[in-house]
């Protein structure tokens, strides 16, 4: 008898990995676009694996209580579908924190970086709003944003 090899890419384990961790309750907390970097208590995510902007990789997630996304909304194509398809994924009272490149950083510098967006605070209140937030806040600082921009639009929506 001849066994059967089943061949799985990287994004198929990733999404089992992530179910496994989720349903065991080990993590209620995701960061997007880690590059690496991690926070006690977060489970990271990459964009090779996890991409904002496809519903269904969020359906693989759900029940959250905080996502921490940082340097990722302005190079989205569609920065409002992926607000809208976190707020979905999180529990009541959970949250969503975005941080952005604020407006005193340079465009003609950013478009270098692959940025498509240069948020206003309005922008992002408004965004967070048509999502579905009850409560919008601009930051001033939130220690699990280690950014590396002189100056960052951080914003925090609780559903």
């Amino acid at each position: 008898m001849r066994l059967r090899q089943f061949k799985y890419n990287r994004v198929t384990v990733f999404f089992s990995w992530l179910r496994f961790l989720l349903l065991k309750g080990f993590y209620k907390k995701i960061i997007i676009g880690a590059s690496g970097r991690g926070l006690r208590g977060y489970l990271k995510t990459e964009g090779k694996y996890f991409d904002v902007l496809r519903k269904d990789h969020w359906e693989q997630v759900s029940n959250l209580s905080s996502i921490v996304a940082e340097g990722v909304w302005e190079h989205l194509i569609d920065p409002q579908l992926a607000t809208t398809y976190a707020y979905c994924q999180l529990d009541y009272g959970g949250e969503l924190v975005i941080a952005v490149p604020g407006h005193t950083e340079d465009i003609s510098r950013m478009a270098e970086f692959g940025h498509l967006w240069h948020f206003e605070e309005e922008q992002l209140i408004d965004m967070f709003r048509l999502a579905g937030f009850k409560k919008v806040e601009i930051l001033v600082s939130d220690s699990r944003i280690k950014y590396s921009c002189r100056e960052c639009l951080i914003i925090r929506g609780i559903r």
